[in-house]
């Protein structure tokens, strides 16, 4: 759907069309990205004069030395540059002095060249760290090019178990980059073993990985020096006291309490449950946030010991950074034109989180759940087609910002949010209502209404989503093909097939990404008296491509029609007819003030005057019985945010709406009260 720059993350897109009014989730999370680097030698030794006259002499200095320190297990791997060649024949020939020991069974030795960029040089130490057995195991080796004098190693796999520091090293000869994994994440438990404490200066302290900031809690056998980070060392109870004592005081901080779950599990011993004397603080999530850079303890009286938690790999959007800032730039009304570039669309805003090797979300939806667009066209647009209104086209480019360099990595593609609304926890994905002219597939009509009825008179809509990825391709357009409208099949009451006709045809580049067009059912069935049955398709080349909407005629000499558009829940347009009983509520209320007489009243002065009148207007219509189904549907476009009244073209606001279940038919009836949202006077109530 979207395309991706730079391979950084892990990207879960969102879903191209939905509903504005429930999220659209985009998840970022990065990559587990191996340590990598590379190795390079300079200077190695010298060869240099010191003392004179008879104390002259010549010193063989050897700068090659360097050791390799497994971050996980802390095994050290010594290496060691050895003379050979014509440096070692020089060394001889020149009687130069070399206290170096060559056959250190702790050194693993690599052949050192006169020259310091020698090719021979380079595949020698290259040999002699792909038989050393923690880059043999767990490395790939390789020079960088055919000059051959850059090692390039990159990790077999992810991890901290991976990760090495170099030590005892000469800076000008050995010269090393590399990217690094993450500080695993470990349980720490702290055991009582004793209170014997009777220095002031007694304490634990740490500093935490994310902030690098310092912090103590301090022991004290004087009850009145007890406070949130200071706790009782109790001398004379059990050590559980003590150790109850010290994760109060944990809890009081911070860092710990939202960091860590602290707590000090109960012992069994000779069949007894007792109180623990181990307080065991477990992280609540892996990465930076959760290690630290130390914790000490300065009085024996509590022994600590470190578990492996969870070791956290290295992360290719934090690249060795405890975090960064993962920013989402909006931009809408994306055109059909532009929707492949990176300039289209007007900017919105940014979105913002810190990410710190967790997972990250983005409601991308958040923007427009509140807009409610919608256009009324339709009320006028006679039996052609129209544009809804309630899409809004955008898109979006994600990007890391460390500070200093911002890194985008995500370009979205041109996605949709159509005002609408459905359960919370349903899925939010219009796909299936979506015609993709390159796809031709069969779709359904914007819309969740179930077989609904028509009388004559009566409005009815049909809705759906165009995709039309070749729009701009101007050699298309009023091809025969690429004409669509709205395929009528007419039948007898008994699904007898009758005859179909196709009105409403245009094409396919006229049409917006949501259209509506009121369907004609009028015109088809006035030559078909017994028509009992019309569905109603989206047509395009002679036939059908979506599912039908379903209708049963009834007589208009025995129903009324009272019709309503209501915008669904899919952001399309509905009716409904509300053919039984109709009522109208009509109050009026004054508000009044008193004028004090003057002595040219007369018999039509005014003492008690009008200050306003008010008005309340309501109306109360009913259906006709109506079945369980389409009174399910009626509930749920009871909550639609625009609702108008087909006779007057008004918009009302619905005040109430109440089913009413007949237990003897098991039908419904459906009560709608309403208002109008003008009055009489222009003073609304």
């Amino acid at each position: 759907m979207g395309y991706i720059t730079t391979e950084i993350a892990n990207i879960t897109e969102p879903t191209v069309t939905t509903l504005a009014g429930n999220p659209n989730f985009i998840t970022i999370e990065g990559k587990e990205k191996p340590i990598s680097g590379k190795l390079r030698l300079n200077k190695l030794f010298d060869i240099m004069i010191v003392g004179e006259g008879q104390n002259e002499r010549k010193v063989f200095y050897n700068y090659s030395a360097f050791s390799i320190k497994e971050k996980a297990s802390g095994k050290i791997h010594h290496f060691m540059g050895r003379p050979h060649g014509f440096l070692a024949d020089t060394i001889r020939n020149i009687e130069a002095i070399d206290n170096n020991i060559y056959d250190d069974k702790n050194y693993t030795f690599y052949n050192m060249e006169f020259m310091y960029g020698n090719t021979e040089q380079y595949l020698s130490l290259l040999n002699t760290l792909v038989e050393n057995p923690f880059f043999k195991e767990k490395y790939n080796l390789v020079l960088e090019n055919e000059e051959n004098k850059t090692i390039l190693f990159t990790a077999k796999g992810t991890g901290y178990e991976y990760d090495f520091e170099l030590i005892e090293f000469d800076q000008k000869a050995i010269i090393l980059s590399k990217t690094t994994a993450n500080k695993p994440t470990v349980r720490l438990s702290l055991e009582v073993t004793s209170t014997d404490v009777n220095d002031k200066t007694t304490e634990i302290k740490f500093v935490d990985t994310a902030t690098k900031t310092p912090q103590s809690l301090k022991a004290t056998i004087d009850e009145s020096e007890v406070n949130s980070e200071t706790f009782f060392v109790a001398k004379n109870k059990d050590y559980s006291v003590t150790a109850e004592n010290i994760r109060a005081c944990m809890i009081n901080n911070s860092f710990l309490r939202s960091h860590f779950h602290i707590t000090i599990p109960t012992v069994i011993e000779n069949g007894k449950v007792k109180n623990g004397t181990i307080i065991w603080l477990t992280p609540k999530g892996k990465g930076s946030a959760y290690t630290f850079d130390s914790f000490e303890i300065n009085h024996f009286f509590i022994k600590k010991k470190e578990e492996l938690y969870e070791v956290s790999p290295g992360d290719s959007i934090l690249e060795g950074k405890e975090n960064c800032e993962i920013q989402i730039d909006m931009y809408k009304d994306v055109k059909y034109e532009e929707q492949n570039t990176n300039e289209s669309g007007s900017y919105i805003t940014t979105l913002s989180k810190t990410y710190s090797g967790e997972p990250l979300w983005f409601d991308v939806n958040t923007i427009w759940a509140n807009q409610n667009k919608y256009s009324d066209s339709f009320l006028n647009s006679g039996y052609d087609w129209c544009d809804t209104g309630t899409e809004t086209s955008f898109r979006f480019t994600a990007k890391s910002f460390d500070g200093i360099n911002h890194d985008t990595f995500y370009y979205s593609d041109r996605l949709h949010s159509l005002t609408g609304y459905c359960r919370n926890l349903e899925t939010n994905n219009l796909s299936e209502y979506v015609y993709d002219t390159k796809d031709d597939n069969v779709i359904k009509p914007l819309t969740r209404q179930p077989i609904l009825t028509h009388i004559k008179n009566q409005k009815q809509y049909f809705n759906f989503i165009l995709s039309d990825p070749t729009r701009n391709d101007e050699t298309e357009i009023n091809y025969p093909e690429h004409r669509m409208g709205i395929q009528y099949k007419i039948y007898t009451q008994s699904g007898s097939y009758l005859n179909s006709q196709t009105l409403g045809i245009r094409d396919k580049s006229k049409f917006g990404v949501v259209n509506t067009i009121c369907l004609n059912i009028d015109a088809v069935i006035e030559k078909y008296p017994n028509a009992g049955i019309v569905k109603a398709c989206l047509w395009r080349n002679g036939r059908a491509i979506s599912e039908p909407l379903v209708y049963n005629i009834l007589p208009s000499c025995l129903y009324k029609v009272n019709d309503f558009a209501f915008l669904n829940s899919l952001g399309g347009w509905s009716s409904f007819n509300f053919g039984g009983t109709e009522q109208t509520d009509f109050k009026s209320s004054v508000n009044t003030f008193y004028r004090t007489q003057t002595p040219d009243f007369n018999i039509s002065s005014r003492i008690e005057s009008i200050f306003n009148k008010e008005v309340t207007e309501q109306f109360i219509v009913q259906t006709s019985p109506i079945k369980a189904e389409v009174a399910e549907w009626l509930k749920e476009i009871s909550s639609s945010i625009a609702v108008y009244e087909l006779s007057t073209k008004r918009y009302v606001i619905i005040d109430e709406m109440n089913v009413k279940h007949n237990s003897k038919d098991d039908l419904f009836s459906l009560q709608m009260k309403y208002h109008y949202t003008d009055s009489y006077n222009a003073n609304i109530k």
